[in-house]
C-alpha cells in the first residue's frame, strides 16, 4: 500500500469523510456549518460517484492490469508471460 496513486488515496479520504459526515447528520450531529441533510447527502453522493467512476488499483495485480490497459490503448506491442514465469510482468515492443 505504499505506492498508492495521490488520486487514489484522494478519493478514497473524501469518501470517507463523506460517509462520516452523513453519518453524523443522521444521528443530529452537524459536523458542517451547514442547515440541512440535503447538503450532507449531496456530499455524500458527489463523492461516492466520483469515487466509483475513478479507476482506484489498490493491489499489484491491479496495477499491472492498468499498466497493461494503457499500453494496448496506445497501440504498444506488448507480450503477456505467466505469473509463474515472471512474477506477474508484461514487458513492452514484445521483447
Amino acid at each position: 500500500m505504499k505506492t498508492i496513486d495521490k488520486g487514489t488515496l484522494t478519493r478514497t479520504v473524501l469518501l470517507w469523510l463523506a460517509i462520516i459526515n452523513q453519518i453524523l447528520t443522521a444521528l443530529g450531529i452537524n459536523p458542517l456549518p451547514l442547515d440541512d441533510n440535503t447538503v450532507s447527502t449531496v456530499i455524500t453522493t458527489v463523492f461516492a460517484l466520483w469515487a466509483w467512476w475513478k479507476n482506484n488499483d489498490f493491489t499489484h495485480a491491479a496495477k499491472k492490469g492498468t499498466e497493461l490497459t494503457k499500453s494496448l490503448k496506445n497501440g504498444d506491442s506488448v507480450q503477456v508471460v505467466k505469473a509463474s514465469d515472471a512474477d506477474h510482468e508484461f514487458t513492452e515492443g514484445g521483447e
